[in-house]
């Protein structure tokens, strides 16, 4: 799609325009003219100086996001904003690996969600959007109708790279420190003698010792991945550059895996790999197939989310009454200190789709996003409502059965990841919450966003495929780390890379 821009574009405006020509005014769409054109959306300049909006009619909202499970039919948060707001919200969502694809189609195929976010790594994505007119300015939304919500949460000073000069077409979400931990089993190091190991070496170390005695059987595996290598174990290359997808190297911006020391990374994997203590499968396998490996006992440790801990817990003990698990704490050293890769404090941007939908249809989704970005949205999408998900009891939260079903741990409500999702993370374990305030001095996130990277954004996609496709032949000894290094660097740069290194160190 990125190597083909006009092509793109122009795609979308005729997908597009036929899908306005069976318009529905139930999801907020105007109907077509007689010639078969769709009408354009009034911006709300120019619209009557009302500031109140208009509830009398009730619309259907689409969203579309990822997540690792589905709202549930009897939503009570979903219920709430269907109620307040007079809508039928649909939700959909996909696994995140898959996301960035199914939008794609949509957006080609014209059957665009009104409210979705996209993949920073995918930035294409919003400007062929905006720059054909197809976003809502949530800034002249949020001025029309006073939405002091978004108003707020507009003014942050971080906001600034996400804006256009004629007003903010899309919300980037805040997720807070992420961090992916490491379980591994406890009771399997007790009965080696073993300590919690305190970097990469000694985990290695620790799995070579769990496999030789064969703890999980004949086909003990060392280390399972819930997100598979790249978006789970990948993000530990910091422990060995220092960097999170670009540092400064002699004085000059440099991307992280062009890095020489990114070898020492991809050394010490191959190595794990060809010993059998990283997953053979790991590339192959989904989430649900690595976490059976954990559970039924065949693997030692598993990178995981803060999400999953839990029910990961529960399931091998429940299985193994004699099992047990703890969490890496602190977080293991590399080459440049215990230092670990996370996201930005604002990324996956959120846009509404104004193109072809009616004023009144658009107020509603403004006002949506707007009670979304107050204390009170924001408190319930983390946290759930008191009385339904909770109840507070000496000024603690007793957590209910409506809870574990509406409300995933360091999560919040699915649809929690269009705004400030950052407060879930105190929803979590003791053992997570020092895990947590560990990491968090230690934390190293991307310097620069792809919205600062030009044009040569456009790359990413190909620069990206191409070094996952090296990595995955680099770690499973294919190639060779030293003899094929310059090689991976030439088809890397062929990919795109030395545009987009040099259109970086010229706008930054």
């Amino acid at each position: 799609m990125l190597k083909n821009v006009k092509i793109f574009s122009l795609l979308i405006s005729l997908l597009v325009v036929a899908a306005g020509c069976q318009a529905n005014t139930d999801s907020g769409k105007n109907s077509s003219g007689s010639d078969g054109s769709s009408s354009s959306s009034p911006s709300p300049s120019e619209q009557a100086a009302a500031n109140e909006v208009d509830l009398s009619k009730k619309y259907t909202i689409k969203m579309f996001t990822w997540g690792p499970k589905d709202l549930d039919k009897d939503d009570a948060i979903v219920k709430h904003l269907n109620e307040k707001f007079n809508i039928d919200l649909k939700v959909e969502r996909v696994l995140s690996l898959e996301y960035t694809k199914n939008l794609e189609v949509r957006i080609a195929s014209g059957d665009m969600p009104d409210i979705f976010r996209y993949n920073m790594n995918t930035p294409g994505t919003y400007r062929h959007l905006y720059e054909d007119g197809y976003l809502m300015n949530f800034a002249e939304y949020a001025d029309k109708y006073k939405l002091d919500g978004l108003k707020a949460y507009m003014s942050i000073p971080e906001m600034d790279e996400f804006k256009e000069e004629d007003g903010m077409y899309q919300l980037p979400s805040s997720p807070g420190k992420e961090i992916s931990p490491i379980l591994i089993r406890q009771d399997w190091l007790d009965q080696l003698g073993l300590e919690a190991p305190k970097s990469w070496d000694e985990l290695q170390n620790h799995l070579q010792l769990i496999k030789d005695k064969k703890l999980g059987g004949d086909k003990t595996v060392g280390l399972v991945s819930s997100f598979g290598f790249f978006s789970g174990i990948g993000v530990s290359s910091v422990g060995w550059t220092g960097s999170y997808e670009w540092g400064k190297l002699d004085g000059e911006w440099t991307y992280e895996k062009a890095m020489p020391d990114y070898k020492g990374f991809l050394t010490y994997w191959k190595d794990m790999y060809a010993n059998g203590l990283l997953d053979r499968e790991i590339f192959t396998n989904n989430e649900s197939q690595e976490h059976a490996k954990f559970t039924s006992g065949q693997a030692a440790a598993i990178l995981t989310a803060p999400n999953r801990v839990a029910v990961l817990e529960k399931t091998i003990t429940d299985s193994d009454k004699n099992a047990k698990i703890s969490i890496i704490n602190p977080w293991l050293e590399g080459q440049k200190g215990p230092l670990y890769g996370t996201l930005l404090p604002y990324t996956s941007p959120v846009v509404a789709i104004k193109k072809d939908r009616d004023e009144d249809f658009l107020a509603r989704v403004a006002l949506l996003m707007d009670y979304m970005h107050t204390e009170e949205g924001v408190k319930i999408l983390n946290f759930g409502m008191e009385g339904v998900h909770y109840n507070m009891k000496d000024g603690q939260m007793v957590r209910t059965e409506q809870y574990d079903r509406d409300i995933i741990p360091a999560l919040g409500n699915l649809i929690a990841g269009f705004t400030d999702y950052s407060l879930a993370k105190q929803d979590v374990s003791e053992e997570l919450k020092k895990l947590y305030a560990d990491v968090d001095t230690n934390a190293v996130s991307p310097p620069l966003t792809p919205l600062s990277y030009g044009d040569a954004a456009t790359h990413l996609l190909n620069i990206e495929q191409k070094q996952r496709d090296w990595v995955v032949n680099f770690i499973t000894g294919k190639n060779d780390v030293e003899k094929d290094w310059d090689a991976y660097i030439q088809e890397m740069n062929n990919a795109g890379l030395e545009k987009l290194t040099q259109s970086i160190r010229e706008n930054n």
